[in-house]
């Protein structure tokens, strides 16, 4: 039944099933109405050729109740993702089926039982992709990743900013002439948005941790992650 007890730990194990495949999760929440597992990914045991994204939900013995999967003929995955305030879900990752047909951002809307109800490409003509999603107090959705389409030339981290229909209200590039990718997003008290990223620093793909603070005005200040 994909479930084991492991007696060492304590730790009650679930797989999803796969016929001879590669299958990822990748992004972990509780949902709020329920308090079943909703687990989100990329997989090539399920959707069209090749890895798509896919969203399922688990009880807390590990029994899947549903599974879904996104994606056209190219490369989907799905990195992040959100409860939203109807009891839904938006998921965050990349598209290389629609859009650009490079990598884009690809951002999806389901409703509680995973039924799609509307999805939406942001890019350019370089490679660009979502990692996380933050939705605000103001009911925005707040995307983040990186993009090679727009600012300095190389990757850099690019905050979306979109209304709950999917519609692209703002967006900002973060970076400097290196490499520099957005890979988290979350808000602190007094309402600023707080980016974490991984910065390129020789040339040589070389990374530190840096975090960014952002004003609504998109003010910026960052911080390094420095050793103990």
């Amino acid at each position: 039944d994909g479930i084991r007890d492991d007696l060492v730990t304590g730790v009650q194990t679930c797989a999803l099933p796969i016929y001879e495949q590669t299958d990822q999760g990748i992004s972990l929440l509780e949902s709020s109405t329920d308090n079943q597992y909703i687990i989100a990914g990329k997989s090539s045991s399920f959707g069209d050729f090749g890895h798509d994204g896919f969203l399922t939900k688990v009880e807390d013995d590990g029994q899947t109740l549903w599974l879904e999967a996104f994606g056209g003929a190219n490369p989907e995955a799905i990195y992040d993702l959100a409860e939203t305030p109807d009891g839904g879900f938006i998921l965050v990752g990349s598209t290389e089926s629609y859009g650009s047909m490079l990598k884009d951002v690809l951002v999806i809307k389901v409703d509680q039982n995973g039924v799609l109800e509307w999805t939406s490409t942001y890019g350019g003509n370089d490679l660009d992709e979502g990692k996380s999603v933050y939705i605000g107090e103001d009911g925005l959705l707040y995307l983040i990743g990186y993009t090679r389409s727009f600012g300095l030339g190389e990757a850099d981290i690019w905050l979306i900013v979109i209304d709950e229909q999917g519609n692209e209200l703002n967006s900002f590039t973060f970076g400097t002439e290196l490499n520099n990718y957005g890979v988290g997003i979350i808000s602190d008290d007094s309402g600023h948005l707080i980016i974490l990223s991984n910065d390129e620093i020789n040339g040589h793909s070389e990374q530190k941790v840096a975090v960014r603070k952002i004003g609504l005005r998109s003010e910026e200040h960052t911080s390094e992650l420095q050793s103990p």
